[in-house]
């Protein structure tokens, strides 16, 4: 609910843009894309901590696919 709610003032700022004169709008809509850029890059970095503080991590990402491995190539080669 919150996420939508968010989502939804953001449209309102959006819209709202439509009534600025334009290089005040390049201006906004250059912050924005630097805002998201930080804010992604933000979420990944913190993804990366919790994924480093797991002490099998490691074991987890070598042993994944591995039931699925002798399967998968034979699937794509035959069309299944």
């Amino acid at each position: 609910m919150v996420e939508t709610l968010i989502m939804v003032l953001g449209v309102i700022a959006g819209f709202s843009l439509l009534k600025v004169k334009e290089h005040r709008r390049i201006a906004v809509v250059n912050l924005n894309n630097k805002v998201q850029l930080i804010a992604v890059a933000l979420i990944i970095f913190i993804m990366g901590i919790n994924l480093g503080s797991m002490e099998d991590f490691a074991h987890k990402m070598l042993t994944m696919g591995l039931p699925n491995a002798s399967v998968k190539p034979l699937n794509l080669f035959m069309g299944i």
